[in-house]
């Protein structure tokens, strides 16, 4: 097991890196599907002492936080359609077999897939023994994501979840995570999309629980690079640009997180009310007093009007310096 102890995902991003670029010389390509990849040979646990310092601002890797933040709210909504994410990123519809529904979308699998809200269950189950060892929740489904509806073996559907499972417990007044992951691209997943999602999450449940965010542990069975196509370029780039981008953080000098206080009564109505309220009005503004929480007046709202205007100066009324730095500077470099 090689571990990654990390501050945050900008300095787990740059130990990865490195990481790889040491496998480069050792290990031979593997090609499952067809696409040429380096796996580091043993599973990799990355510990995130600080989850929720949660994004990326490597120009390089060049991250869509609009996307990260969103698809991420998506998510904790119980959602799977694709209507919604594919405004971010129009590609997520490959991932879906029908062309409105995505099979393995996580937040569905915590909140209905199985016939019962995972989430609500881990809060009731923390709250009455906070030291309890059972707090799971489960995104795999044996039989459809293993064997398929034929039995015969094969996945139902086109997106089946790499992240697996998920176990939770309270120490020291604080709610640790740790994530399993079967499956994990260290570029696109694991420091890039999954910190953001798998964190907000974390931060979301131990608001519920009335507790500390503790550190968070994703263990990736198979941690990879891609060496084809996008992959291969974005990997010849990063490879390049390590020291130069991840010599300082951004949290450590100008930046910090916005607490998501999901523990406020409203917080969820906020959460439904968002989603109803962009549903109908597609891609439209809305309106701070729609909410009643500070996440979502100040922080959701503002980075949805900079999406819909692609204005920095829509931007700039996020409370969030994290987001908003880095929100800013994405929609920099596409003006440039």
């Amino acid at each position: 097991m090689h571990v990654i102890n990390a501050t945050n995902v900008n300095h787990a991003l740059e130990q990865g890196i490195r990481l790889f670029k040491e496998l480069e010389r050792f290990e031979n390509p593997i090609s499952p599907r067809g696409f040429r990849t380096i796996e580091c040979p043993e599973p990799v646990a990355t510990v995130y002492l600080n989850p929720t310092q949660r994004v990326l601002f490597s120009p390089t890797r060049d991250a869509n936080p609009f996307f990260h933040f969103f698809e991420s709210l998506w998510m904790l909504a119980g959602r799977n359609d694709v209507e919604f994410v594919e405004r971010f990123n129009p590609q997520m519809k490959m991932y879906s077999d029908d062309g409105e529904r995505i099979w393995g979308a996580y937040g569905f699998r915590w909140r209905d897939f199985f016939g019962f809200d995972q989430l609500d269950a881990l809060v009731k189950l923390l709250k009455h023994d906070q030291y309890s060892r059972r707090g799971v929740v489960t995104m795999w489904d044996p039989q459809g994501d293993a064997v398929g509806d034929s039995g015969e073996g094969g996945p139902t559907g086109k997106d089946v979840p790499c992240n697996t499972h998920l176990y939770f417990k309270i120490r020291g007044g604080a709610l640790r995570m740790t994530i399993c992951c079967r499956s994990n691209d260290m570029l696109w997943g694991a420091y890039g999309a999954n910190a953001v999602h798998m964190s907000m999450l974390h931060e979301y449940l131990a608001g519920k629980l009335g507790v500390r965010v503790g550190p968070m542990t994703q263990v990736s069975d198979s941690l990879h690079v891609y060496l084809d196509d996008k992959g291969g370029a974005l990997w010849a780039k990063l490879k390049e640009a390590c020291l130069a981008e991840f010599s300082t953080s951004p949290y450590f000098t100008e930046v910090e997180p916005f607490q998501m206080n999901s523990w406020e009564k409203k917080w969820d109505r906020d959460l439904a009310q968002f989603f109803d309220i962009t549903d109908q009005s597609g891609d439209g503004f809305v309106l701070p007093n729609d909410y009643t929480t500070d996440f979502f007046r100040h922080v959701v709202v503002p980075l949805w009007n900079g999406w819909q205007s692609r204005s920095a100066r829509d931007v700039e009324l996020c409370a969030a310096s994290d987001w908003r730095k880095a929100c800013r500077e994405w929609l920099q470099r596409r003006v440039k």
